[in-house]
């Protein structure tokens, strides 16, 4: 069994908590004050550390003698002006964001930990109800990307979806398409193929090559997944592209705009709940957008977002998967 230590300024959902790690074959160790927390750190018996942002101090006043090398999670209610600041001072890759209230969502987090320690890290069914279908489309035919998205859209509204939720989900689609047909794709020596071309000029990729988009609703979340077979995303990459587009007070393009830019990743943390990136290196990436599709609308713009990032390739600091807060902005 695994023991994760978990220290956060919430006490409330101490119970459930425990409930849902031990559901997760893990063991939650919950320190009763601060001095008891730092001890724990310097104890490093632990397999997993969960803390929050406001707790940052407490680590450096433990005296660690080396870096913490277990998979981290960071609990944290930055908004996006903070990105800029907050990513560079975290050695983890696992931050989630809080609820408006103070509270975390619990099952997000059990997802994140049960991901951190199992192999198995791709595909909409670890966000979704047991038992919910999943639709799945190989996209080839950059010409045919719109027929794609039509086709989840007539989903969404066949589940009496919110007109914005539908949007949000439209927009989101329309990136992460772009980017698996015009910026993922790779020769050999790993020199990008189409990054360089027009969005306008038609792409027509190998079946080795084909994106791969899978989406399905369970009646309290619309998970979307759009992959490709390249695995060229890291943790450094995608990083980059958030202190950039985060903290930047320039207009910001998109994919369509500039190809290969990543600017379009801002449209997709602003329009999910929720973004996930898994990826197995020089073989797949896979990009997941998590809609509450309860949420009302002005719900939706006042809540915090979740990054999270998984990787096949265990490295002994950033091994984990991130759950990184951002605000919700309007795409412009």
């Amino acid at each position: 069994m695994q023991t994760v230590l978990f220290y956060d300024r919430e006490r409330n959902q101490v119970r459930e908590l425990r409930s849902m790690m031990a559901s997760a074959r893990c063991d939650c160790h919950i320190p009763a004050d601060d001095e008891a927390f730092k001890e724990a750190l310097r104890q490093g018996d632990f397999s997993l550390l969960v803390y929050s942002q406001e707790h940052q101090h407490l680590v450096r006043e433990a005296g660690l003698t080396q870096p913490i090398n277990q998979p981290v999670i960071l609990l944290t209610d930055a908004n996006y002006e903070d990105l800029a600041r907050l990513l560079p001072e975290i050695q983890a890759t696992n931050l989630i964001a809080r609820n408006p209230d103070g509270t975390i969502k619990l099952r997000e987090l059990v997802n994140t930990v049960r991901k951190i320690f199992d192999e198995d890290i791709f595909g909409v069914k670890h966000y979704l109800t047991n038992g919910t279908r999943s639709e799945v489309f190989h996209i080839r035919d950059s010409n045919e990307r719109n027929e794609y998205i039509e086709t989840i859209v007539d989903y969404c509204k066949s589940m009496h979806l919110r007109s914005t939720l539908i949007q949000s989900v439209e927009l989101f689609c329309e990136e992460l398409l772009m980017n698996a047909i015009y910026d993922a794709p790779r020769d050999e020596s790993g020199a990008m193929l189409y990054n360089d071309w027009s969005r306008k000029e038609r792409v027509t990729l190998k079946p080795k090559q084909a994106a791969r988009m899978e989406f399905a609703c369970d009646g309290e979340k619309l998970v979307v997944s759009i992959s490709d077979p390249f695995g060229a995303m890291t943790w450094d990459i995608l990083q980059s592209f958030l202190i950039r587009c985060f903290g930047s007070h320039s207009k910001i393009g998109n994919f369509t705009d500039q190809g290969g830019a990543g600017l379009g990743l801002y449209f997709c943390f602003a329009s999910a709940n929720s973004f996930v990136v898994n990826v197995d290196p020089e073989r797949k990436s896979e990009f997941i957008g998590i809609f509450d599709v309860a949420a009302r609308p002005k719900q939706r713009a006042s809540r915090y977002s979740s990054l999270h990032f998984f990787s096949t390739q265990k490295t002994p600091v950033a091994a984990p998967s991130v759950a990184l807060p951002l605000r919700r902005i309007r795409a412009v």
